[in-house]
């Protein structure tokens, strides 16, 4: 509280928390988010995986467990034709025993590509190769303003990102806006097995499914680091 009170300007990293900071302390906070580094996504050839992949990168806690995704992908596998062969769960990074064992009992252990920890180089390749990038957001009192820092980085990969968590929050809301993908809440099964199915059968039209993501510059570290820029020169 001291700190709050005593400093010269406020930031954090998403509206969410502004406005509960806000709250707390009578004080304005700026938004400057976490973003994207421009330069990891230059001159990237990259081909899109063969499979119907679904890809996860860095650590997936318990708090972040998608249940419906499981559960949807599990029926999938087993009422449309040719989904449990072609699907792919790629996991990149830690991985908490309690997503081992939803996978298992829904049928997806076979479907399962775990990968431990690789070079930042390398995990811009897998989401630039992703069919789909998973995006769960921690089913928690604080999710409203949860921001992972993938999330920006999937932007850049400019690959369609399945987005689980609360649809006012702030990382729905961005991939909304930037037509990133598709955003579902926790316990949503009936529109993302939907989503689901459509995104498949564009998959094996065309073999791949697009994504149409536009204005994420803004998310650039070089935009970001402008905006700091011209927040110190006011308190100075």
């Amino acid at each position: 509280d001291a700190v709050i009170k005593n400093a010269d300007s406020l930031v954090t990293v998403s509206p969410n928390w502004a406005k509960d900071f806000k709250e707390h302390s009578k004080r304005d906070f700026n938004v400057i988010y976490n973003g994207f580094d421009e330069k990891d996504f230059t001159n990237k050839d990259v081909e899109l995986d063969q499979k119907f992949s679904i890809v996860h990168i860095g650590s997936m806690n318990k708090d972040r467990n998608p249940h419906n995704l499981w559960e949807v992908l599990g029926k999938l596998c087993s009422e449309v034709d040719g989904f449990h062969k072609d699907l792919e769960i790629k996991m990149v990074g830690p991985t908490d025993i309690a997503i081992k064992n939803a996978l298992i009992e829904n049928n997806l252990n076979e479907n399962l590509n775990k990968i431990d920890y690789v070079p930042h180089s390398e995990v811009v390749n897998y989401l630039l190769g992703a069919q789909l990038l998973l995006l769960p957001i921690n089913d928690t009192p604080n999710s409203m303003g949860v921001i992972p820092g993938k999330l920006f980085e999937y932007l850049a990969a400019r690959r369609p990102i399945i987005c689980i968590g609360p649809l006012k929050g702030d990382s729905c809301r961005i991939v909304n806006e930037t037509e990133a993908g598709y955003t579902f809440s926790f316990n949503n099964k009936s529109d993302l097995k939907t989503t689901l199915i459509s995104l498949y059968n564009e998959f094996t039209e065309t073999g791949k499914v697009e994504c149409s993501s536009n204005s994420i510059e803004k998310f650039s570290r070089r935009n970001l680091t402008v905006q700091m820029a011209e927040l110190l020169n006011e308190i100075v």
